[in-house]
């Protein structure tokens, strides 16, 4: 039998919802997933498995340029041209970072059915508003880059 300090605050156990843990178990699976990705696309490129964009023995040249610098030496156009080169052992790490980074996104939208159906529609606003506001994120807007 333990002992309670009664200056200490009582330990109270708070159990998830189904939703909570629904939430959980997407977000842990998709990070691991991404992090294979990555670990794996960064594999093929360092042992030169498929072709890069920017050979590795070039990049100690280009490390201390400016991003423009650096486009214009390794011939990158920025952007969304970036799928064009998907393939490229040095690009296709971008797969898993994209994944990483969007997993609380679609977590959240795979929960929304479950909210509109239960007509929880603040919390599905919520919801929407999150996965807006990192979309509007990603793509550079609110601060224009």
């Amino acid at each position: 039998m333990s002992r309670h300090d009664p200056s200490e605050p009582p330990v109270m156990a708070i159990a998830a919802t189904d939703e909570q843990s629904v939430y959980a178990r997407l977000i842990e699976g998709s990070t691991h997933f991404a992090t294979l990705l990555l670990l794996l696309s960064f594999s093929v490129y360092v042992f030169g498995v498929l072709e890069p964009h920017v050979a590795l023995e070039r990049l100690p040249q280009l490390w201390d340029q400016s991003l423009q610098r650096y486009l214009q030496l390794s011939g990158t156009n920025p952007g969304w041209r970036v799928i064009e080169r998907l393939g490229r052992s040095d690009v296709m790490n971008l797969v898993g970072v994209g994944l990483l980074s969007s997993a609380p996104a679609l977590s959240l939208l795979v929960l929304l059915p479950n909210q509109l159906r239960r007509r929880e529609w603040a919390q599905a606003g919520f919801c929407l508003g999150l996965v807006a506001l990192m979309l509007l994120a990603a793509a550079g807007l609110p601060g224009h880059g």
